[in-house]
């Protein structure tokens, strides 16, 4: 079996693979059952790997520690969940915008990528647009 890392969060040890090859004729794969289909995405939520533009409806700065976070409304899904923007994902001037107590960030529109959804959860996890795809990115409905 071959295997390709998609993605490494070392804050919560854990290492999302994908799997690219299966190799035939292995005894040890032989008591493996196929793997489910992948999940459809429910309708309502966005693909992950779309490219929108988000309308910042709250902002919560980091504070003791705990990391802050942008939940905005996609646009194309305003009756779908809120997405959150995690300040990791953020850029640096955009974190630094979040903890600023002077500026409002309410109603910003902000390109931004989705990364993860979970449609049992409803949850939609985002990535900040560089300024220089935010022009180019297309907005998918």
């Amino acid at each position: 079996m071959e295997v390709e890392v998609v993605r490494v969060d070392p804050a919560a040890r854990q290492v999302s693979l994908r799997l690219r090859k299966v190799l035939t004729g292995s005894p040890a794969l032989a008591a493996v059952p196929p793997a489910p289909a992948p999940a459809r995405v429910a309708s309502g939520l966005p693909a992950v790997g779309a490219r929108l533009l988000g309308i910042v409806t709250s902002a919560v700065p980091e504070q003791q520690g705990r990391g802050g976070f942008l939940l905005l409304r996609l646009k194309g899904y305003e009756n779908g969940p809120r997405a959150i923007l995690h300040c990791t994902q953020m850029s640096q001037e955009l974190r630094e915008d979040l903890n600023d107590s002077d500026v409002d960030l309410i109603n910003e529109e902000i390109m931004v990528e989705v990364t993860q959804v979970d449609p049992s959860r409803r949850r939609i996890a985002l990535l900040e647009l560089p300024e220089a795809d935010q022009e180019t990115a297309p907005t998918a409905a």
